[in-house]
């Protein structure tokens, strides 16, 4: 492990680091691209092993790196902006951002399903349920396996307990969590009337806007494999690329689907009472809207 600290005075004192910090914050400002030898030149330090020492340990956390040494000091920069800031941070090794690999997927399916706020106890106790493997295959064991064959066919010599273990295996890589959002909205309680209707009703203590908070959740569902580092974007629709591909998407989207249904839609349509609708907008790869209303 390699210590740097600021009783080496050749290396780290305030006009060296001055230098640096002065060349990093121009750069900041103006966006130029700059290399490796660049900013040794400031430096003007005599060991190249120093040199890479502090450039790795110190100077790169701070830089984006586009090509082969081709840097830019990134926005990290702007939490030391002031020299003492920028004085501490060479003072010492620390980690200023964690590097992240980018996946991109070509499309998605997006759930979200909307319910008047006094159901979110129900909606909350159904949905932290799919995040227990054995609840999921009680749900999944209270539907006929012949329903789920057609979406998960059976493999050879596979008994039923692997089988529902790879169904859960499956869930588990696209069910992560769930997200919920308060809205607040006003809602007409009966068939567009007039002032003088409305007068009417509201003279019999009845309402006809309704206040009302409605909570949403949202669920996102990666489709297809993700491509790793993917920098080029591609703007062709992903429904006209190859067909093999669409096909694919298209089983997976009826798996996810028929899932939802029997693990989640089911069981909150059998505890939710006094709604007259519940609506679910699906989007992405296909929308469309999902109602639920009493007989």
């Amino acid at each position: 492990m390699i210590i740097l600290n600021l009783k080496n005075e050749k290396y780290n004192s305030d006009t060296s680091i001055k230098k640096v910090f002065n060349f990093f914050r121009e750069k900041y400002q103006t966006s130029e691209y700059f290399t490796k030898e660049d900013l040794k030149n400031i430096t003007q330090w005599d060991k190249e092993s120093t040199f890479n020492t502090y450039f790795t340990k110190i100077f790169k956390p701070l830089l984006l790196e586009h090509e082969k040494d081709k840097y830019q000091v990134g926005e990290t920069f702007r939490n030391l902006s002031s020299f003492n800031k920028f004085k501490r941070h060479f003072s010492q090794t620390r980690r200023m951002r964690d590097d992240f690999i980018k996946e991109r997927y070509e499309t998605v399916t997006i759930y979200e399903f909307y319910m008047p706020l006094t159901n979110e106890g129900n909606l909350r106790s159904s949905l932290d349920s799919l995040f227990y493997k054995d609840a999921i295959i009680n749900r999944l064991k209270k539907t006929p396996i012949e329903k789920i064959k057609a979406f998960f066919p059976s493999k050879e010599n596979e008994t039923n307990d692997q089988y529902y273990e790879r169904i859960c295996n499956w869930i588990s890589n696209k069910f992560i969590g769930y997200s919920i959002g308060h809205f607040q909205g006003r809602f007409r309680a009966s068939t567009l009337k007039s002032f003088e209707e409305v007068a009417e009703i509201q003279k019999k203590a009845e309402k006809y806007i309704i206040d009302e908070t409605t909570a949403i959740v949202k669920f996102i569902f990666p489709l297809g494999d993700p491509k790793s580092n993917a920098v080029q974007q591609d703007l062709t629709p992903f429904f006209t690329k190859d067909n093999e591909k669409v096909t694919q998407i298209k089983k997976e989207i009826d798996r996810l689907w028929f899932l939802f249904n029997i693990l989640f839609i089911e069981s909150i349509l059998q505890v939710v009472s006094g709604e007259a609708e519940i609506w679910m907008l699906e989007s992405g790869f296909i929308t469309r809207l999902h109602k639920w209303k009493l007989e």
